[in-house]
């Protein structure tokens, strides 16, 4: 074993141990429990073919008398490090890390290049595992990155290249994000069926990362199938399982669930005191830039609907300063522009406009829509443009899942109905009778419509796929 003497450096989510001579002889990427990319550490002698170390060597070196001592630099010598670089996965697992670090610092465009640079070094005939493990990642940074077409193509590749048999990591982790994705295209039933596999193979081959990812997912589907006891049951045991692997990015991940689920179905003084713990537990591991904001937003709008409308504010605020990259802002958006309507602070709606717009159309999934739906009714009633509102009511409706009674989807439908009110008052005190008379079927097709639903949503909790 090489020398002890050595130093450490690094952060909270990666470290290494550095020699006398300043070469990096351990480290493991992206994480501190993930692969060694450099472990020259373990070589036992010098004799042995270089690898699994990162230095720097000097071209020309001074030596004690003032005389120039010249490195062997030859072509040869760099183009055969490389090769063994390659042979040995570290370029690729460099490129890999990378892209993750790209991405959650908000920039999933480089995330793309540097993952698809990474399937380049790996051989999808010989390592299918491997290949399907850097196309889910694809589609992870694509989706990021707003192409959800390449995304869900990718992501496609990834359970193709994936054996069923053994059940193994790779297998569970793929079926979980496409479980994710069919949930975010609002496809409930598909996502559960996708979500139950994925546990089923998460259990049998002992992967307790990805089986908190997939209890993350079903525990939405639950919660908008009309069962959110069980979706809450399976969302805390996912946040059990990153506490207990300690990983940064999964228990972000998992507080942040747990926080938005909470309001969801309504346990709004729960959803702040998560989203607040959860707030300092990003902050700790260095993942504001990815959740803060969608937790600030969370806690903030959980605020607004209890009626604390001061700590609504400062919590919009810290929102708005830490916006999440790529579609999530529409979630921090709405929050603003609601609670700016609701005490006339027209900056506050400017600004949730101005992070919302942007992304609204990359937007799947239904419950950040539907808020943000809501926000911009409530701007418009805000500003007296009961027409403008009644459109925007009319299209949301429209645009929630027939078999989904959420929050949202029932303001929405009360907001449309006050709205025909006024419209029908105003009509009434002015002897408008076909305007009077419109109204009241306009209401009457919503009342009707809110029935069909109820139906519906009654008949998807009894059949349970």
């Amino acid at each position: 074993m090489s020398s002890l003497d050595l130093g450490i450096v690094g952060n909270s989510n990666v470290s290494a141990l550095v020699t006398a001579a300043g070469e990096i002889c351990w480290t493991c990427l992206p994480r501190v429990d993930g692969d060694p990319v450099f472990c020259s550490l373990l070589r036992e002698g010098t004799d042995q073919e270089d690898h699994g170390f990162l230095a720097v060597e000097l071209a020309r070196e001074v030596g004690p008398a003032g005389c120039v001592v010249a490195a062997d630099t030859s072509a040869e010598m760099v183009a055969a490090a490389r090769e063994r670089a390659r042979r040995e996965g570290v370029e690729r697992r460099i490129a890999v890390a990378c892209a993750d670090a790209a991405a959650l610092s908000g920039d999933p465009a480089a995330a793309v290049v540097l993952a698809r640079e990474a399937l380049q070094l790996v051989d999808a005939g010989k390592d299918a595992r491997r290949a399907a493990g850097l196309q889910e990642r694809l589609r992870w940074y694509l989706w990021e990155a707003g192409d959800r077409e390449a995304a869900e193509l990718a992501l496609d590749e990834a359970v193709r290249l994936v054996p069923k048999d053994p059940p193994s990591a790779a297998r569970a982790r793929v079926l979980a994000h496409l479980g994710g994705l069919r949930l975010r295209q609002g496809r409930l039933a598909e996502s559960l069926a996708f979500a139950d596999e994925a546990i089923e193979v998460a259990r049998g081959s002992g992967a307790l990362a990805e089986l908190a990812f997939a209890l993350g997912v079903r525990a939405w589907d639950r919660a908008g199938l009309g069962r959110p006891s069980e979706g809450l049951v399976d969302v805390r045991e996912a946040v059990a399982i990153t506490e207990l692997l300690e990983r940064p990015e999964g228990r972000a991940l998992g507080v942040t669930n747990l926080s938005s689920l909470l309001s969801y179905v309504g346990r709004l003084d729960e959803a702040i005191e998560e989203a607040r713990a959860g707030l300092a537990i990003v902050r700790s591991v260095g993942l504001e830039g990815v959740y803060a904001g969608t937790l600030a937003a969370t806690a903030g709008a959980a605020c607004f609907r209890l009626g604390r409308w001061h700590e609504a504010r400062d919590l919009s605020r810290t929102a708005l300063a830490a916006v999440p990259p790529g579609p999530d802002a529409v979630w921090v958006g709405a929050a603003a522009i609601r609670l700016g309507a609701a005490i006339g602070d027209h900056a506050l709606i400017r600004s949730g406009l101005a992070v919302g717009q942007p992304v609204v159309a990359e937007v799947t999934d239904q419950v950040h829509r539907g808020w943000y739906r809501v926000a911009l009714i409530e701007m418009d009633l805000a500003e007296d443009r009961l027409e403008a509102a009644q459109i925007g009511a009319t299209v949301g409706l429209a645009d929630s899942l027939p078999t989904v009674l959420d929050d949202a989807a029932g303001t929405i439908t009360a907001l449309a109905l006050r709205i025909a009110a006024e419209r029908a008052e105003i009509a009434r005190a002015t002897a408008e009778d076909p305007e009077l008379e419109g109204q009241r079927a306009i209401a009457d097709t919503i009342l009707a419509g809110w029935r069909q639903r109820r139906k519906r949503t009654h008949r998807s909790k009894e059949v349970r796929p």
